[in-house]
């Protein structure tokens, strides 16, 4: 499948300390009081003349929002992402789209679920597709991602113990929907321009 890649600066140095890459993040992050997210993520479709669109969506902490750090993000080139997140109550409600320039989402069909000490909840894998929208002449040039989330926790499972074999241990509690569609959704630009390209992978 094609999938390109566009990521800010901040993004490839900061994230790293908010989404585990690999087995050893694991064992340096690991805490029995801890708990963690765990997505799967996939790129559906893209239209061969929307080139270097990806989008990042965003998971936030209802109880104790941190804003030094921000909220957690699900998307990119990882397929299953395992998150450390402090045990309360969480959203996935909104998300940004990476271009040439940056594109902010939001959806008034918030998904919410809740992180256990001790444990790793799986949320769902969300299926993002890339799509145009008419601008205002009715031409389809707006770049824009509509998504869903699903419960696909076997295959995301398997991938994840493939990565994290140190986290094997742990249970996985299952707050996946069967499906969870995104509504009301509504999009609007950011004055960003995004220079960084990170090639096809």
């Amino acid at each position: 499948m094609k999938r390109n890649f566009i990521l800010f600066a901040f993004l490839l140095t900061s994230c790293s300390s908010l989404v585990l890459i690999n087995d050893e993040d694991f064992s340096k992050s690991h805490s029995s009081s801890s708990g963690y997210i765990m997505a799967g993520y996939e790129e559906l479709g893209t239209p061969e003349d929307i080139n270097k669109v990806t989008a990042l969506f965003y998971v936030r902490s209802l109880d104790r929002p941190d804003p030094l750090i921000g909220p957690r993000q699900i998307g990119g080139p990882l397929d299953v992402l395992l998150i450390p997140a402090k045990p309360g109550r969480y959203e996935i409600s909104d998300w940004v789209i990476f271009g040439r320039t940056q594109r902010s989402v939001s959806s008034d069909s918030p998904y919410n679920f809740e992180v256990q000490p001790g444990v790793i909840t799986y949320v769902g894998k969300i299926q993002a597709k890339v799509e145009r929208l008419n601008n205002k002449f009715g031409m389809k040039i707006i770049p824009s991602v509509t998504a869903v989330l699903e419960d696909h926790i076997e295959e995301d499972s398997k991938l994840l113990k493939d990565r994290f074999p140190s986290a094997a241990h742990l249970e996985i509690v299952n707050e996946a929907p069967i499906r969870h569609d995104w509504t009301g959704v509504k999009s609007k630009a950011e004055n960003i321009v995004n220079p960084i390209i990170v090639p096809n992978q």
